[in-house]
């Protein structure tokens, strides 16, 4: 909200006091409306980042972000937002993860991620030592395993 410079020109000289009063209270009036729509702003800001930042959170836990706008103001840590959530997961219906759950991932896959893990972090090499660990853990007697390792198989 812009000020024409007519409104801070208070050195007039043809100015009654009661004018000049006009104009400093009409000058503190703009001004308190204009602080007033900043803070509103503000606030607005505030809300929308803090809302984004349970969403995150709670999306981190592996819970519906929309959960977010049901969370109330009072809740200012991730610690707190996990108790939170703890206490009123039945009225969302937000079954708790038990420890070692697979959360639905079959065996398979996860046999499968330890794989590539494996041979990421050059555990086996991905030409040779799949069939050859395969090998050894499938090895029937101590003589086929010292076999395997030595390479005459």
């Amino acid at each position: 909200m812009a000020q024409s410079d007519e409104a801070f020109d208070f050195d007039d000289d043809n100015l009654s006091d009661s004018d000049l009063m006009k104009r400093l209270r009409k000058v503190i009036s703009d001004q308190k409306k204009l602080i007033n729509e900043q803070e509103e702003e503000l606030s607005g800001f505030y809300d929308s980042t803090w809302e984004a930042d349970v969403s995150d959170a709670l999306q981190g836990m592996g819970v519906d972000p929309k959960i977010a706008r049901f969370v109330p103001d009072s809740i200012e840590s991730v610690d707190e937002l996990e108790v939170w959530v703890e206490e009123n997961a039945d009225v969302f219906g937000i079954v708790p993860a038990e420890e070692g759950d697979s959360d639905g991932i079959d065996r398979e896959h996860i046999e499968a991620a330890e794989m590539m893990a494996a041979v990421s972090e050059g555990d086996i090499d991905p030409s040779v030592g799949l069939d050859l660990q395969s090998r050894i853990e499938n090895a029937g007697s101590p003589d086929e395993l010292m076999a395997l390792l030595k390479g005459s198989q």
